[in-house]
């Protein structure tokens, strides 16, 4: 995806599209938001996502969009309905396990059930948050209200818990 991307940084491209792209090359990993983030990760500050409710995302090199679009920088406006939205997607389209919890989870088992989009509000709001166990707890209780449903680390929390009191 990174050489299809990089081959045609003067093409407008759309989140649809691009998934698609990458579903043909026999890939299936990544849902359509981490290989969108996997790609800004890559491209950095160069590669823009614009977002609007009830379409794809466009993505677009800001090398190349003053030929193709009139960008104006401004952060002042937040979509708030928007972020929550695309947080609530992000937990709609986990696949978990609801029958079977580990007693004694990874790292990755707590990451697992995080928005990542939440992850970065949070690393956003407080250096302290960047990265943190903390973090992965504030983004699994709110995890866990949205689906109603209890987190591996929640309940491995839970059980340690229980077993030190004893």
């Amino acid at each position: 995806m990174i050489e299809e991307v990089s081959g045609n940084k003067s093409h407008v491209w759309n989140s649809l599209e691009i998934h698609g792209t990458y579903t043909e090359h026999g890939c299936t990993i990544l849902s359509r938001s981490k290989l969108i983030k996997r790609l800004l990760d890559h491209f950095g500050d160069d590669l823009l996502v614009l977002s609007g409710y009830g379409v794809a995302s466009i993505l677009i090199f800001r090398s190349k969009a003053p030929r193709l679009l009139k960008l104006v920088d401004e952060d002042d406006e937040i979509n708030v309905t928007l972020i929550v939205k695309t947080i609530k997607n992000e937990f709609s389209e986990r696949s978990a396990d609801r029958d079977t919890y580990k007693t004694r989870p990874f790292l990755e088992d707590a990451t697992d059930a995080c928005s990542d989009l939440l992850l970065k509000l949070l690393a956003e709001l407080s250096p302290k948050l960047h990265h943190t166990n903390t973090a992965l707890l504030i983004d699994n209780i709110i995890t866990s209200v949205l689906t109603k449903r209890p987190t591996t680390l929640q309940i491995s929390h839970s059980l340690n818990s229980a077993q030190n009191s004893e």
